[in-house]
């Protein structure tokens, strides 16, 4: 059994070939991004994306003890779901191809914030129908690469679990962790900090060659920011259990991916 074939078998999909539309993990080795074989301008956008999201992130948080891996994974992990949110939002939900309460369910909370929650959002985040590679198909195979085996991969449902428990509460966004391991940003924190820059490195249009001018797809979002996790999860390996990364990554990224698009920060402030 290969290791798309474990990984789907994980997540509950069964076994086989990947089919259309439903493609459940993907190895960080030999997977093919879905810009590849597109228009020269996409491909290139989206590979300069990844190489633009990861420097960044690593530069912005590297101080002089190196970078700490644990808050890099929640950074990630808080892009990556929110990411997914973003892409949902401007494709599906906004155009009307998917209705708020029918196939999206609106929660509000005491506190007057609004979340929302349905399967086409878990979808991007752990696979399933119209899911094109999934965040923890890319951090899952990145971890079983690192030599974590399939049983020891995170339990999704008790995460999706946790994460509707606390929502609207102070630990919403809250990454459990041992005191050694604990990150030094909450999910909802790292997102208001670098969702600035992540969407102005998939925004841009100053790329090289082919791609200058075009902007990449939003669609491919998401795709981005969980090939970059998953290299993350494989780069801080000697230092993070590669099962603590793929847990604080998925656990940041399923909860930003609830998060109100009107409260989050698109652009940086402008100073006064």
């Amino acid at each position: 059994m290969g290791l798309f074939d474990k990984l789907r078998g994980a997540l509950g999909l069964g076994s086989g070939p990947p089919q259309a539309g439903d493609t459940a993990s993907a190895p960080t080795t030999g997977v093919i991004l879905p810009w590849k074989n597109k228009t020269a301008a996409e491909e290139v956008a989206g590979n300069c994306a990844v190489g633009n999201l990861r420097e960044t992130l690593l530069g912005t948080l590297k101080d002089e003890r190196g970078v700490h891996a644990e808050t890099l994974m929640v950074v990630i992990g808080a892009i990556a779901g929110y990411a997914a949110a973003h892409s949902l939002w401007e494709t599906m939900i906004r155009p009307g191809r998917l209705k708020l309460t029918r196939d999206i369910h609106v929660v509000e909370v005491k506190d007057g914030g609004t979340y929302y929650f349905g399967d086409p959002l878990n979808a991007l985040l752990v696979g399933g129908q119209g899911s094109i590679l999934p965040l923890f198909g890319f951090v899952g195979g990145a971890a079983v690469e690192a030599g974590v085996t399939v049983a020891e991969l995170p339990d999704l449902k008790e995460i999706f679990g946790h994460v509707s428990s606390v929502v609207g509460s102070p630990a919403f966004g809250v990454i459990r962790a041992a005191e050694e391991h604990r990150p030094n940003l909450a999910a909802r924190e790292a997102l208001d900090l670098f969702w600035p820059t992540a969407n102005a490195i998939f925004s841009s249009t100053e790329n090289p060659g082919p791609a200058t001018g075009h902007r990449l797809a939003t669609e491919h979002w998401p795709v981005v920011a969980s090939f970059v996790a998953a290299q993350f999860v494989g780069m801080a390996k000697a230092t993070l259990d590669p099962r603590l990364s793929v847990r604080y990554i998925m656990e940041a990224a399923i909860s930003t991916s609830k998060i109100d698009p009107k409260t989050v920060p698109y652009e940086w402030a402008k100073k006064a």
